[in-house]
């Protein structure tokens, strides 16, 4: 239950109605009154929406909007021109590349298929045991760069170019494992952390985004990608590249000296979509799971889930060329990227009044082009919620009559990074406490591991909750006045457990497990008490490991074997 001002601790409950319901307290206010406000009036203010009547709510809003923008937005839920899902079977090499929105990994990757890497089929168990299920792909030479700023300000052709040149030094790797055939030409499968349209699955458009990158709107991916690559290939048939540098080069007599072979480009992917895809392909041939959706929850947030051809307009899924891939039972659906954090997703939120004065200020101080665009983004992701937690310290400072100098680093933007809020969220050692949180006075110091749990767990209850409208989109869960028309068609009430896996990849899940573990209880929570249709479903969050180059691997090479290139 939310707490009021004079109470001693702000605890969370599932149900104000069920006082079996575990509480969890999340910090003490010890009294402390910073001005006009009480550590345990700025917690409510985070906390007041963590309970199941406010999240419901908030699913049920969600979903009603994901309908509408499903329908009518050109900005969201954008469907691949794929018809279906992996059957686990697929295999092939490849070489993939994920252009994160910190880092570029690029790699060769070959599937695997049922048999897994010791050439014997794996039983259903040992493939629940590995998240991710490594053992039906395979990596080589696979290398990571940081995406600097000044390449991220740069025009496209000189970042696609760098990339081009990190392609180019993996391969060179690599080389001499390749066979003659892929020596000649190699499959390319892509990931972009970047929103796009596509009328073929090797062709991309960039949208607009707000990733911190300059690169405009209306850009072909695929052409500029293979451009960048293509000047690799130009230099000489000597030429090479072994720091990420395209000014760097490889003399004459390197043992390097042959020529790059061509690429061909078979699929691009989102990143959501490919993490989707990643755990698809592993999780097959089980009665009682399947994964029903793939979630971003790091640097941004972002979600992808497959729905009925029946939930567009005919325009959005015309396509110049479907592929068709996996078990044909799955052909009437289209995995579909939500971008379910770009504006007017907030409107559920402001319709319950969720977001606090900070989410207003934190929003007012971005550049004028990103301010209002991705609202929901904004008050759940990891590159915010480190913002979040320096403003309320810094409104929480400077009103008080017993702190007489502001701490510097709150007078500075991002100063406080995620990764610092999730540990003080944890830490109730106040000595232990490491910078920036060290430098604060005893005051503020007592205040900062109930306000950034508080951040944290709301953040989570938010995510969960738009999981949740998603999963009623889908017919995958009901909410009791939103899904249960498409429950019924996707089989009703179940008798047995069936587990329904959201593949997850980011560093806010993977490295919090608690953050994980409350996501996933609101979530079950949700669907469980939202209507008896969920009785005997269970959503289970797995991490996608390396989602991004293997989903685009697996699309690569489903998409290439259509192509009779791979078998």
């Amino acid at each position: 239950m939310a707490a009021t001002p004079s109470s001693h601790h702000v605890r969370i409950k599932a149900d104000d109605d069920d006082s079996q319901t575990p509480q969890k307290e999340i910090g003490s206010s010890r009294g402390l009154v910073v001005a006009d406000l009480t550590l345990d009036g700025t917690l409510s203010a985070f906390t007041d929406c963590i309970q199941f009547s406010s999240l419901h709510s908030l699913a049920v809003k969600a979903s009603h909007k994901f309908r509408e923008l499903a329908q009518c937005s050109e900005q969201h839920f954008l469907p691949m021109p794929v018809r279906g899902l992996p059957s686990g079977k697929e295999t092939g090499k490849c070489i993939c590349i994920d252009v994160g929105g910190t880092n570029l990994r690029v790699g060769f990757v070959e599937l695997l298929g049922e048999q897994g890497s010791n050439g014997e089929a794996q039983p259903v168990q040992d493939k629940e045991k590995s998240r991710g299920n490594p053992e039906r792909f395979r990596k080589a030479h696979e290398k990571s760069w940081p995406i600097e700023d000044h390449l991220k300000m740069d025009k496209a052709e000189d970042l696609f170019a760098w990339i081009g040149a990190c392609i180019a030094e993996v391969i060179r790797n690599g080389y001499e494992e390749l066979s003659a055939d892929e020596k000649e030409e190699l499959i390319l499968g892509i990931t972009f952390s970047f929103p796009m349209t596509q009328v073929r699955l090797e062709e991309a458009t960039l949208l607009p985004m707000g990733k911190g990158f300059a690169i405009t709107s209306n850009l072909n991916l695929g052409r500029m990608l293979l451009a960048g690559y293509q000047r690799q290939c130009d230099i000489s048939e000597v030429s090479g590249i072994h720091s990420g540098d395209p000014s760097e080069t490889r003399s004459p007599n390197s043992s390097a000296s042959f020529s790059l072979p061509r690429l061909k480009l078979t699929a691009i992917a989102n990143d959501t979509i490919a993490t989707f895809i990643s755990v698809a392909y592993a999780v097959t041939a089980q009665p009682n799971s399947r994964t029903v959706m793939g979630l971003i929850a790091g640097t941004g947030s972002n979600a992808a889930i497959p729905l009925k051809l029946n939930r567009f307009p005919i325009s959005k899924i015309v396509h110049r060329d479907v592929k068709h891939i996996g078990n044909l039972s799955t052909t009437d659906q289209v995995v579909t990227n939500t971008e379910w954090s770009v504006r007017p997703t907030d409107e559920p939120l402001s319709d319950l009044g969720i977001p606090t004065k900070w989410d207003r200020q934190l929003d007012e101080q971005l550049p004028s082009g990103v301010q209002g665009f991705q609202p929901f983004e904004y008050m759940t992701a990891g590159r915010y919620l480190g913002e979040i937690v320096r403003l309320v310290l810094y409104d929480l400072a400077s009103s008080s009559t017993n702190i007489d100098t502001v701490p510097h680093f709150l007078t500075l933007r991002n100063s406080i990074s995620t990764a610092a809020v999730a540990l003080a969220a944890t830490q109730r050692d106040l000595a232990a406490f490491a910078n920036p949180f060290a430098q604060l006075p005893s005051l503020l110091k007592n205040m900062v591991q109930p306000i950034c749990q508080a951040v944290m767990d709301r953040s989570a209850a938010l995510t969960a909750a738009y999981v949740a409208g998603l999963l009623a989109l889908a017919g995958d869960v009901s909410l009791g006045d939103v899904g249960d028309e498409l429950a019924e068609e996707a089989g009703g009430d179940q008798e047995d457990q069936e587990d329904l896996v959201i593949a997850y990849t980011g560093s806010l899940m993977s490295s919090n497990p608690e953050y994980c573990r409350s996501c996933e209880f609101w979530i079950n929570e949700i669907a469980k008490k939202s209507s008896s249709k969920n009785c005997g479903k269970k959503v289970v969050l797995k991490e996608a490991l390396d989602g991004g180059i293997f989903g685009a691997a697996v699309l690569a090479g489903t998409a290439a074997v259509t192509d009779t290139r791979l078998t």
